[in-house]
C-alpha cells in the first residue's frame, strides 16, 4: 500500500504507463498500457488488439505465464526537465 500522499498524487494522476515483462529467452518486452489503482493492485485491461490477436496470444500475457516478474513505469515528461519524474513499481503479475 502506497502511504506517501506525492506518489499517490502522481499515481492517481497518470493516464498511462509502461508495462515491462521478460520472455523465457530473458529479453525485456515493454508495452504502453492504462491501469486502474485501487490502494492495493494495479489492474491492467487485456483486449484484442487486431481481428487476428487472442488476448491469450499477446506477448506480455505469455510472458506473464512463464515469469510473472515485471515492472510498471509510470512517468512524467516536461520540456522543464526539473519537473521531470518517474516511479517504477516492481511485482508479480496474474
Amino acid at each position: 500500500m502506497i502511504n506517501d500522499t506525492y506518489f499517490k498524487t502522481i499515481i492517481d494522476k497518470a493516464t498511462i504507463a509502461r508495462l515491462a515483462t521478460v520472455d523465457s529467452e530473458y529479453k525485456p518486452h515493454m508495452v504502453p498500457v492504462v491501469f486502474v489503482f485501487d490502494n492495493d493492485y494495479y489492474f491492467i485491461p487485456i483486449d484484442e488488439k487486431t481481428k487476428r490477436s487472442r488476448p491469450e496470444n499477446l506477448k506480455r500475457v505469455k510472458n506473464i505465464r512463464q515469469n510473472p516478474n515485471v515492472a510498471l513505469l509510470i512517468d512524467e515528461y516536461n520540456e522543464d526537465w526539473r519537473q521531470l519524474y518517474f516511479i517504477m513499481i516492481q511485482g508479480k503479475a496474474s
